[in-house]
């Protein structure tokens, strides 16, 4: 696991393969090794970082009162402590600064933990302004973010793909690997064509 100091604190990261950057990001009450399975097998055709959250893992615990666009800070100090070569000439420096605007445009009030800044972002209003490619891969069985929030985020993104994974809750990465892994790289593949 390897270390990089941000603004609030230092997060932890674990980095491997080579080839196409994919920075995996995970949710609450979870770490890095949430992607286990990720940084696996696709390892051979991705350089793959999965962070761990301040506060998750081995990252430092942070500050009182972050907001969603503190942890956005940090997404950020790390993929450019990860260098520009990491991201190439298939993310434009702009599309960063595009993601970064839109999570900076919301307006959470102060809050303790992840968990806390996550519930009272509503980024509604900002998902029809997304330009990037985008691909929702849910469980066809999620409790947690239903068919329903899949379908309207889906509605929501312009040229977004929707993947439904049958079988499968929240967690899909975790309890199908193979076909998550599969939808990631058919994306990757056609985006970057």
């Amino acid at each position: 696991m390897d270390l990089v100091e941000t603004h609030i604190g230092t997060v932890a990261y674990r980095r491997v393969g080579a080839g196409a950057p994919l920075v995996l990001l995970h949710g609450g009450l979870s770490d890095g090794r949430a992607w286990s399975p990720q940084l696996e097998s696709l390892v051979q055709e991705y350089d793959v970082v999965a962070w761990d959250a301040p506060g998750c893992g081995g990252s430092a615990d942070p500050a009182a009162d972050l907001s969603l666009a503190d942890y956005a800070d940090a997404v950020a100090v790390l993929v450019r402590a990860l260098g520009t070569g990491f991201f190439g000439h298939s993310v434009p420096l702009e599309t960063l600064e595009a993601a970064r605007a839109m999570i900076l445009d919301v307006r959470p009030a102060g809050t303790r933990s992840m968990l806390i800044a996550f519930a009272n972002a509503d980024l509604r209003a900002v998902l029809p302004t997304i330009s990037v490619p985008t691909l929702l891969i849910y469980g066809a069985e999620d409790l947690r973010a239903p068919r329903g929030v899949a379908e309207a985020l889906h509605a929501a993104i312009p040229g977004s793909r929707l993947m439904l994974v049958p079988a499968t809750g929240h967690d899909v990465n975790l309890e199908a690997p193979q076909e998550y892994d599969a939808a990631v790289r058919a994306f990757l593949r056609m985006v970057s064509r």
